[in-house]
């Protein structure tokens, strides 16, 4: 298993093949270099509040993103909620959506909740340098921006701006060693108060 692929490897020889030259099957074999090496890893690249592919797994969104081919938050949300960690450990959601500048992601209702551990890394958005370029907007309607629950234990949130939610901007209630770095919660992008 790599990541959500599963391979089947099938190894054989033939008598007859001049290569084969007498090898049983226990002579032959199969190294995994990759041994799972990193975590599964997401691309948000759009700001759109969408969810028109398929978020059973990472690999099956990766596979079908939708009529607009992208990935939104809310769908790597749902598509890392739905995929076990890999040995390498949480799954990551990262930014590269195009367009300079400061991206507003403007939410039409409640996020899914963080089930599992994950690293959402906005400091991964081109041009990051110290102020957030994602920003996570509730428009006063929505409840609570992020909601990291039950098995979200040891997750990371870095370099999101988080504004204009109703209740709580980060909602961390429930899980337990939550990393956060570098985000600005009741401040939007340009610093001002949101």
């Amino acid at each position: 298993l790599d990541g959500a692929v599963a391979y089947t490897v099938v190894i054989g020889a033939a008598a007859g093949d001049a290569s084969y030259a007498g090898l049983d099957a226990p002579d032959l074999a199969l190294s995994n270099l990759d041994n799972d090496a990193s975590p599964n890893v997401l691309v948000v690249d759009t700001a759109a509040d969408l969810t028109d592919g398929d978020t059973s797994s990472i690999g099956a969104l990766l596979a079908n993103r939708g009529a607009e081919g992208r990935i939104s938050l809310r769908e790597a949300l749902l598509a890392t909620n739905a995929t076990a960690n890999s040995a390498a450990g949480a799954d990551r959601i990262e930014f590269g959506i195009a367009g300079g500048g400061v991206q507003i992601l403007a939410l039409g209702s409640l996020l899914p909740n963080v089930t599992q551990a994950v690293v959402l890394d906005a400091r991964t958005q081109t041009g990051y340098t110290a102020s957030p370029l994602i920003q996570l907007d509730g428009g006063g309607t929505v409840a609570d921006g992020l909601r990291l629950l039950d098995g979200a234990d040891g997750s990371a949130v870095h370099g999101l701006s988080i504004v204009d939610f109703a209740q709580n901007g980060i909602d961390l209630s429930r899980a337990d060693g939550v990393t956060l770095t570098a985000n600005h919660v009741g401040v939007r992008a340009d610093g001002s108060a949101g």
